[in-house]
């Protein structure tokens, strides 16, 4: 029955990685918790995005949209990790963030401070550091 649906969305796609693709970001969907259009005979997500395909259920325009938005998504989410992953690095290695870190440490009123939850609270820290 499979191959029968698979003959028969390739029909309504480009080619088979196309409906690779688009049934993958479909099942995805399904998985996520979004309706299905049709009376669900398989409770597997895959066979009920290549049966949504196949019956035009789904807009195969849309499908292509939502894909290449997580593509998108996910590319700038690795862009944000290599620039918070070089700046954490950055931060590591200075040296005046390593003195800032020292002052903090050693100054038992931020610590200690006697502040609820609510209230404003002043911060001292400490003298200015030498040479900076």
């Amino acid at each position: 029955m499979a191959r029968v649906t698979i003959e028969n969305c390739l029909k309504k796609v480009d080619g088979h990685f196309d409906l690779v693709l688009l049934a993958g970001e479909r099942a995805k969907q399904i998985s996520a918790g979004r309706k299905s259009s049709i009376q669900k005979k398989s409770v597997k997500t895959h066979v009920t995005s290549l049966r949504e395909i196949e019956e035009n259920v789904v807009s195969i325009s849309t499908l292509r949209e939502n894909l290449h938005d997580r593509i998108n998504n996910l590319a700038e989410a690795e862009e944000i990790k290599e620039e918070s992953d070089d700046l954490v690095e950055e931060l590591q290695s200075s040296e005046f963030i390593e003195g800032e870190l020292e002052i903090i440490s050693d100054n038992e009123d931020f610590f200690n401070h006697p502040a609820k939850d609510n209230d404003e609270v002043d911060i001292d820290f400490g003298e200015e550091i030498e040479g900076k």
